[in-house]
């Protein structure tokens, strides 16, 4: 893990957000997994919104969306999808005891998708590659001075869509919830 690389990573991204979207302040005190942070919105008294920022080893980085009744971070659901998916014949997952945890990308993608510094290796890849191949890629180091300039720009493109599709996202469902927030709902 590259600590420079994970802290511009949360450090960028903390500022963008208190930028973009200004009502999520980070949550402290919550038990996160390490390389986590959490932000918050408090819509309503029984409603808040969550995003989780999760960094793995300063290579890679995914959002998780949360939104709960239960003024509480809903930390052992996920995988639950948020939209219908018509030509994939799936359809959107019921809240769990009023929480509801997703993967943002599901909001405009069927799959996952993480924003990547350091590319993962194909799966398979191995299976074509020779022992010595494998050894080597696995010794493959990424200095801090080449990853650091790839940080912003994805930042940005994940800030971005946090604001197309996450702001709607739980607008809507305030609204399918019949909770108003700031002027918006019932």
């Amino acid at each position: 893990m590259s600590k420079p690389i994970s802290k511009a990573i949360s450090v960028q991204f903390e500022e963008a957000l208190r930028k973009a979207l200004p009502r999520f302040c980070r949550v402290k005190g919550e038990p996160l997994p390490g390389g986590c942070r959490l932000y918050v919105w408090k819509a309503a008294s029984d409603l808040s919104f969550y995003i989780l920022l999760n960094i793995d080893r300063g290579e890679r980085f995914s959002i998780d969306l949360a939104w709960t009744r239960n003024g509480r971070w809903p930390a052992t659901i996920l995988a639950s999808v948020p939209r219908d998916i018509p030509e994939k014949r799936r359809k959107r997952s019921d809240p769990e005891g009023g929480d509801f945890r997703f993967r943002l990308p599901y909001l405009w993608l069927d799959r996952d998708h993480e924003w990547e510094l350091v590319p993962r290796i194909p799966t398979g890849a191995f299976t074509r590659m020779s022992a010595a191949e494998i050894l080597e890629l696995l010794d493959e180091t990424h200095p801090d001075e080449e990853l650091l300039p790839k940080v912003p720009p994805l930042v940005g493109d994940a800030i971005e869509k946090l604001e197309t599709y996450a702001l709607p996202y739980f607008i809507e469902v305030a609204q399918e919830l019949g909770v108003a927030i700031n002027g918006v709902g019932q």
